[in-house]
């Protein structure tokens, strides 16, 4: 019990920072190495890339399912840059940014990161890659849909999501992982003292 008190001692003392030591996070993150760096400012990308790679597969298997083929650059770029920028910009929202302004709740952040990572990145990249397949399955195919338009729908995404079920899971432990690693990275960081350069600034 001790050890789980001293462990979220840096997040409980992060609450108590006032909003005017931004500075100071900042001086303590400039100490870090560069290796947690590079994941805190950068690990979004990592969550983007993901959702941009369960958009392309989900094309490609709406594509073989309806047997239509659409042009590739463009409904690929579509499907993989829409999700990529969306779950990137939401999770640096949620998550590293977050911690930097000092709202911090660990459990909360990772359980947002999950979301982000796979919930609103991966079924806007799926919804984007069945529009698309759809779309052309209308303008291509003379024949009417012989189903009502919520069974059509259920029907083509149910055997997509069942094959792409996996690929959700990795996507939901990684982003969870990940959660997990920026509040560990920012709990390093509230431990180190501060610079001396913000020492003599605060005395001054």
């Amino acid at each position: 019990m001790s050890e789980l008190v001293g462990h979220n001692q840096p997040l409980e003392a992060a609450k108590t920072l006032p909003k005017s030591d931004a500075s100071l996070l900042q001086a303590r993150f400039a100490q870090l190495p560069v290796l947690d760096q590079k994941i805190f400012d950068y690990g979004s990308i990592f969550i983007g890339a993901n959702t941009a790679a369960s958009g392309l597969v989900a094309h490609n298997l709406f594509g073989k399912l309806l047997q239509v083929r659409p042009s590739f650059i463009v409904p690929s770029l579509v499907v993989a840059s829409i999700p990529f920028f969306q779950s990137k910009i939401f999770y640096e929202l949620f998550i590293p940014n977050s911690l930097m302004a000092g709202k911090v709740r660990s459990p909360l952040h990772n359980t947002v990161g999950v979301l982000v990572g796979t919930v609103l990145g991966s079924m806007t990249a799926v919804t984007l890659a069945a529009a698309i397949n759809t779309g052309y399955l209308v303008k291509y195919d003379t024949k009417p849909l012989q189903d009502s338009v919520f069974s059509f729908t259920i029907r083509i995404f149910r055997p997509v999501l069942l094959k792409m079920k996996y690929l959700f899971l990795f996507q939901a432990i990684f982003s969870l992982g990940l959660g997990y690693t920026h509040c560990a990275i920012y709990e390093k960081m509230l431990l180190l003292p501060p610079s001396e350069i913000h020492t003599e600034e605060q005395w001054r």
